[in-house]
């Protein structure tokens, strides 16, 4: 007897209670959250991702009742504490109200990635959405600029960005390269999945070339290098990986002028296009008032301590209209929210966390060892994927602030971490 409306109704329901429900919702929160990262359904995302954590609480123990998620909760003791100190009290208070839906969403994530197999989900789900952007990103660049010369020497000026600047798209395009060769590292089931991932690796390659980003670039490269000579299991493979990498080094400094014609801009490459003022106004005044605690959490309390010290007036830029939202690099806006404190603590969480993944990654190829280099190299692929990520955004910090989408990435991957790491690996 053919089911009628109600009977086809039934069938939906009873698809999306089971096996259906969970990929319609995992799809759905990855496009708001990708896709419209600054949308009120991100936001929504985040916080519901928390609440689920918090009700799923004993699915949490593992991730973060450990010295990784102590250290973590010790950083974020100090950006609460920098309100008793902040120059901005009021808008250090906002810009904490501000970013604890993302914290609620990193404190919840594990109890949603309980698996191996859930983790590379996400991650694979991510990469895609950012991947889908990115190519509409290059559709509005190639419409405006043609395919020629202009496209390579205007595309970074081009606005509207989608991810509100081209250093910001650069890193992402970056970190889905990562995302999609650790997967191809960790294996495939067919020739058509890795053709796919080796599809949206090449198209993350092209607008990270496209683009012409210099920092996200050199990071890029960098790590690219450096992470097979960490992450290889056994001494000989991490030994030919230095090797492979000085010599990829070597080539690549004497092409970058080709790769990327900004790199020959000696002027800008000497003052880090404008950074080595914020830098060293920053650095003077965390010397001269407040070396210990710095100047309270958040991009509020910059602005004020930066530009209405009254008794260190900012410094001239040669762009009268470029205004410093930040110290333009992740570790100098720690130790200028938090001085010295700040820093050490942040310093401390990070190293305790790269200790834990250290530690997970012995563990998850000592079995697989048995069955040979390869099958050791694979149970270290997610948990390679995931620090290289990490490694590419904390070293790209070093000369940048990684905001906004960037800076959502690098907690979502920290929480994703630190749910690897407590997997049972000698399972």
């Amino acid at each position: 007897m053919p089911a009628g409306d109600g009977g086809r109704a039934g069938l939906w329901r009873e698809r999306f209670a089971g096996p259906l429900g969970p990929w319609i919702l995992a799809v759905a929160a990855s496009a708001a959250f990708w896709c419209h990262p600054s949308s009120g359904l991100a936001t929504l995302v985040c916080v519901g991702v928390g609440l689920h954590g918090l009700w799923r609480w004993s699915r949490l123990k593992r991730a973060w009742a450990n010295p990784v998620g102590a250290s973590f909760l010790a950083l974020a003791f100090v950006v609460v504490a920098s309100l008793t100190w902040s120059v901005y009290p009021n808008g250090t208070f906002r810009d904490i109200v501000k970013l604890l839906p993302l914290m609620l969403g990193v404190l919840g994530l594990p109890a949603v990635a309980m698996s191996r197999r859930r983790i590379w989900i996400g991650l694979l789900l991510a990469a895609g959405f950012v991947t889908s952007m990115l190519v509409l990103e290059t559709f509005r660049l190639v419409g405006a600029l043609g395919l020629g010369p202009a496209l390579l020497e205007q595309a970074r000026y081009t606005q509207p960005y989608l991810y509100t600047h081209p250093n910001v798209s650069s890193m992402m395009a970056g970190l889905c390269v990562f995302v999609f060769g650790g997967r191809l590292v960790a294996g495939v089931a067919d020739r058509r999945q890795a053709a796919a991932l080796v599809a949206g690796a090449t198209i993350c390659l092209g607008y990270l070339w496209m683009m012409g980003s210099r920092g996200p670039q050199a990071v890029f490269a960098m790590t690219a290098l450096a992470a097979p000579a960490v992450l290889l299991p056994g001494w000989r493979a991490r030994a030919a990986a230095v090797l492979a990498a000085v010599l990829v080094a070597l080539a690549l400094w004497s092409a970058m002028g080709v790769v990327n014609p900004r790199f020959k801009d000696v002027a800008t490459m000497r003052r880090y296009n404008n950074r080595a003022i914020v830098w060293n106004h920053t650095s003077m005044l965390l010397r001269e008032w407040s070396p210990w605690v710095g100047f309270g959490f958040g991009k509020k309390a910059f602005k004020r301590a930066y530009y209405e010290n009254p008794n260190q007036r900012a410094p001239f830029t040669p762009d009268r209209n470029l205004i410093f939202p930040h110290a333009h690099s992740y570790w100098r806006m720690v130790r200028f929210e938090g001085g010295w404190l700040g820093l050490v603590v942040c310093l401390a969480a990070w190293v305790q966390l790269a200790f834990a993944s250290a530690r997970a990654m012995m563990r998850a190829s000592r079995r697989a060892r048995a069955r040979g280099w390869m099958a050791a190299l694979r149970a270290r692929g997610l948990g390679g994927t995931l620090a290289t990520c990490l490694g590419f955004i904390l070293l790209y910090g070093v000369w940048d602030y990684p905001d906004h989408l960037i800076r959502h990435s690098q907690f979502l991957l920290l929480a994703l971490l630190a749910a690897w790491n407590a997997l049972p690996h000698e399972d």
